[in-house]
């Protein structure tokens, strides 16, 4: 069980939580799938995080979730070959 999904069982259910982020539960399906939050929120753009921390009381702490989320960013960054931005890293040297 990830982060993402002991988070919805604390917080009483997806549409619990999805309300609680101000989403829709299929985003919250998505990060369950995924195991991650949106990169925004790594950013400082939403704070989905803190959302979820106090929807559940506490028991995940935004920090957990912001280090699981920035884990499996930057695996997938390394993975797939494109930055942060979703384009293409360039092989030619600047």
């Amino acid at each position: 069980m990830n982060l993402i999904s002991q988070a919805i069982t604390h917080a009483g259910g997806v549409v619990s939580l999805a309300k609680s982020c101000g989403v829709t539960y299929q985003a919250v399906r998505r990060w369950e799938r995924h195991n991650r939050l949106p990169r925004t929120d790594l950013t400082g753009e939403t704070k989905y995080a803190r959302a979820i921390a106090k929807a559940t009381k506490n028991l995940i702490s935004r920090y957990a979730l912001l280090k699981v989320t920035r884990e499996s960013w930057a695996k997938n960054t390394v993975r797939t070959g494109f930055n942060r931005t979703g384009f293409k890293k360039s092989r030619r040297a600047a």
